[in-house]
Protein backbone atom coordinates (compact mmCIF):
# COMPACT_ATOMS: atom_id res chain seq x y z
CA UNK A 1 0.00 0.00 0.00
CA UNK A 2 1.58 3.34 -0.75
CA UNK A 3 2.47 6.14 1.58
CA UNK A 4 4.49 6.86 4.28
CA UNK A 5 5.69 4.77 6.84
CA UNK A 6 7.76 4.43 9.85
CA UNK A 7 9.51 1.34 11.46
CA UNK A 8 10.57 0.72 14.91
CA UNK A 9 13.53 -1.65 15.78
CA UNK A 10 16.60 -1.98 17.94
CA UNK A 11 20.13 -2.12 17.55
CA UNK A 12 22.06 -2.52 21.50
CA UNK A 13 25.06 -1.90 19.71
CA UNK A 14 26.61 -0.62 16.44
CA UNK A 15 23.37 1.61 15.99
CA UNK A 16 25.02 3.41 12.72
CA UNK A 17 26.14 0.67 11.52
CA UNK A 18 22.90 -1.23 11.38
CA UNK A 19 20.75 1.71 10.06
CA UNK A 20 23.50 1.71 7.11
CA UNK A 21 23.32 -1.84 6.69
CA UNK A 22 19.32 -1.29 6.16
CA UNK A 23 20.00 1.14 3.71
CA UNK A 24 22.05 -0.69 1.29
CA UNK A 25 20.09 -1.95 -1.52
CA UNK A 26 22.32 -5.09 -1.94
CA UNK A 27 22.03 -7.45 1.41
CA UNK A 28 21.22 -10.64 2.58
CA UNK A 29 17.82 -10.03 4.60
CA UNK A 30 17.25 -10.90 8.25
CA UNK A 31 15.01 -8.24 9.62
CA UNK A 32 11.54 -7.14 8.41
CA UNK A 33 13.06 -3.94 7.74
CA UNK A 34 15.39 -5.09 4.97
CA UNK A 35 11.97 -6.57 2.90
CA UNK A 36 10.53 -3.22 3.20
CA UNK A 37 13.29 -1.17 1.67
CA UNK A 38 13.36 -3.63 -1.39
CA UNK A 39 9.65 -2.25 -1.86
CA UNK A 40 10.48 1.68 -0.68
CA UNK A 41 12.71 4.47 -0.36
CA UNK A 42 14.28 5.55 3.03
CA UNK A 43 13.99 8.91 3.12
CA UNK A 44 15.09 9.48 7.12
CA UNK A 45 16.14 7.57 10.19
CA UNK A 46 15.99 9.09 13.96
CA UNK A 47 17.89 7.33 15.79
CA UNK A 48 17.44 7.02 20.13
CA UNK A 49 20.85 6.00 21.42
CA UNK A 50 20.03 4.04 24.61
CA UNK A 51 21.47 1.10 26.53
CA UNK A 52 18.04 0.55 27.65
CA UNK A 53 15.32 -1.74 25.45
CA UNK A 54 13.13 1.45 24.16
CA UNK A 55 11.90 -0.07 21.17
CA UNK A 56 8.36 -1.33 22.52
CA UNK A 57 8.02 2.26 24.14
CA UNK A 58 8.42 3.84 20.83
CA UNK A 59 6.00 1.20 19.20
CA UNK A 60 3.41 2.38 22.17
CA UNK A 61 3.62 5.94 21.65
CA UNK A 62 3.50 5.79 17.91
CA UNK A 63 0.67 3.45 18.23
CA UNK A 64 -1.09 6.29 19.57
CA UNK A 65 -1.01 8.71 17.25
CA UNK A 66 -0.51 6.97 13.57
CA UNK A 67 -2.19 3.37 11.83
CA UNK A 68 -0.60 0.24 12.93
CA UNK A 69 0.69 -2.43 10.46
CA UNK A 70 -0.40 -5.35 12.88
CA UNK A 71 2.03 -8.16 13.09
CA UNK A 72 4.96 -6.62 11.74
CA UNK A 73 8.17 -7.01 13.47
CA UNK A 74 6.93 -6.96 17.09
CA UNK A 75 7.18 -10.86 17.54
CA UNK A 76 9.41 -10.51 21.08
CA UNK A 77 7.36 -7.41 22.37
CA UNK A 78 4.20 -6.85 24.19
CA UNK A 79 2.71 -4.18 20.97
CA UNK A 80 0.86 -5.67 17.89
CA UNK A 81 3.15 -4.38 15.49
CA UNK A 82 6.67 -2.21 14.67
CA UNK A 83 5.51 -0.42 11.65
CA UNK A 84 3.10 2.50 11.23
CA UNK A 85 1.37 4.06 8.39
CA UNK A 86 2.69 8.12 8.79
CA UNK A 87 -0.49 10.25 7.56
CA UNK A 88 1.26 13.67 8.71
CA UNK A 89 5.20 13.85 8.19
CA UNK A 90 5.16 16.86 10.46
CA UNK A 91 2.97 15.32 13.27
CA UNK A 92 5.52 12.41 13.12
CA UNK A 93 8.72 14.98 13.99
CA UNK A 94 6.42 16.96 16.50
CA UNK A 95 8.57 15.88 20.25
CA UNK A 96 5.98 16.01 22.86
CA UNK A 97 5.49 12.23 22.81
CA UNK A 98 9.19 11.75 22.42
CA UNK A 99 10.15 13.81 25.24
CA UNK A 100 9.67 11.55 27.89
CA UNK A 101 12.44 8.96 26.14
CA UNK A 102 15.00 11.84 25.94
CA UNK A 103 14.28 12.90 29.46
CA UNK A 104 15.84 9.48 30.56
CA UNK A 105 19.24 10.52 29.15
CA UNK A 106 18.60 9.26 25.37
CA UNK A 107 20.28 11.31 22.79
CA UNK A 108 18.07 11.19 19.33
CA UNK A 109 19.48 12.10 16.01
CA UNK A 110 18.27 12.23 12.32
CA UNK A 111 20.28 10.84 9.56
CA UNK A 112 18.87 11.07 5.88
CA UNK A 113 19.35 8.58 3.20
CA UNK A 114 23.48 8.90 2.31
CA UNK A 115 22.06 8.81 -1.60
Amino acid sequence: MPGLYAYVGSAMNNIEKRILRHLRKNKRKHWHIDYLTEFGEVICAVMFPSENRIEETISKMLSKRFEPIPGFGASDLDVDTNLFLVDDIEDFFEPVDFLPIMAKGVKNSAHRDPQ
